[in-house]
């Protein structure tokens, strides 16, 4: 049963980040029909110890499309550890509803990371499920400590929704986007707004040291006009965030 839903989430996850961020028009044709069943056909052969690349899947399939499945197949890797890892451990901390709640946000990010890294977008339907998720979180988990998850997605958008709209009143050009403020947004309803400082600080320090390291291996200049994504390193800090503080930290 365990495999059949990783190979489910796997499935969703597949259409979320290769397909949310194109119009229908602009998404790459395939010459033959592709099911939803097709996906997970390829998780299931994960599961069973063998690896269908999407480079195998047919000849259809654009050059472009094929990279972009694979990279969402190693991705879908990461996620399948991180299903078996996670629960596990935070079995030991948390209780049952808060560890499926964080499994579902996990993979939220993981898309939403992906997505922003190759697209330099992030889909309104996840950031607003990851709020969703965090709303659901509260309601069922803290109820008492409503006001502060609240505080902390009402100050998570609107500190990047300010830095954005001063930026471009100085600047005259867009520094964030507001799919950023919204996905800091979704995160302060998880995390609360005590924590949000340490969610900025490690997205900036991450993101900092990922375009500087993109910077010295591709020996190519960053100049202040260009377009890096900022949302996988949201993601990233967001999670950890929430791992380390209150997912594993036991209710008093």
């Amino acid at each position: 049963m365990a495999r059949h839903h990783g190979g489910f989430a796997c499935s969703i996850y597949d259409c979320s980040a290769v397909r949310l961020p194109a119009n229908p028009e602009n998404v790459p044709a395939f010459a033959f029909p592709i099911r939803w069943a097709d996906g997970l056909a390829v998780s299931q052969s994960a599961t069973d110890g063998t690896w269908t690349w999407a480079g195998h899947a047919g000849k259809g399939m654009q050059r472009s499309l094929l990279m972009r499945l694979n990279l969402v197949l190693l991705s879908r890797f990461l996620l399948a550890v991180c299903a078996i890892i996670i629960p596990i451990s935070a079995w030991l901390f948390a209780p049952v509803d808060t560890v499926i709640l964080s499994c579902l946000f996990g993979w939220v990010l993981l898309a939403l990371a992906v997505i922003d890294f190759r697209s330099l977008l992030l889909p309104d339907p996840l950031t607003l499920a990851a709020a969703l998720l965090g709303a659901l979180m509260v309601a069922t988990t803290r109820p008492n400590d409503w006001l502060e998850h609240l505080i902390g997605g009402v100050a998570g958008y609107l500190v990047l929704f300010l830095v954005e709209t001063v930026y471009l009143r100085l600047r005259g050009r867009d520094g964030l986007g507001r799919g950023d403020a919204k996905l800091l947004g979704a995160i302060g309803l998880w995390v609360g707004w005590t924590r949000l400082p340490d969610v900025l600080l490690l997205a900036s320090l991450t993101g900092l040291l990922a375009a500087l390291t993109a910077n010295r291996l591709l020996k190519k200049e960053l100049s202040a006009s260009t377009p890096v994504a900022f949302g996988p390193w949201l993601a990233l800090a967001g999670w950890i965030s929430w791992l380390a503080g209150p997912l594993l930290v036991p209710s008093v």
